[in-house]
């Protein structure tokens, strides 16, 4: 229901959101195991149901950017796993 109401929004720096891939329904989601190639990143995968590692805070990467700022198409930007 709530991702009904949001569906269309515009999203802003500092939002909680899911990212979904289009083609294949899936969700990106942070997994609890540490990335093959940096130790200090955590593993990605796309998931069909997505889980509570599915939520992202989106940060601006620049400082021309602000929480509160509509992210924009071509901006740099860090999605952040978040925990709910």
């Amino acid at each position: 229901m709530e991702a009904r109401r949001k569906s269309g929004d515009t999203v802003t720096y500092g939002s909680i959101v899911q990212i979904q891939s289009v083609s294949g329904r899936q969700f990106l989601t942070q997994t609890k195991n540490r990335a093959e190639l940096d130790s200090l990143a955590m593993e990605v995968s796309m998931l069909r149901n997505g889980n509570e590692g599915s939520w992202w805070k989106i940060i601006p990467a620049e400082k021309i950017r602000a929480y509160g700022d509509a992210v924009i198409f071509g901006d740099n930007l860090h999605p952040t796993g978040y925990c709910i």
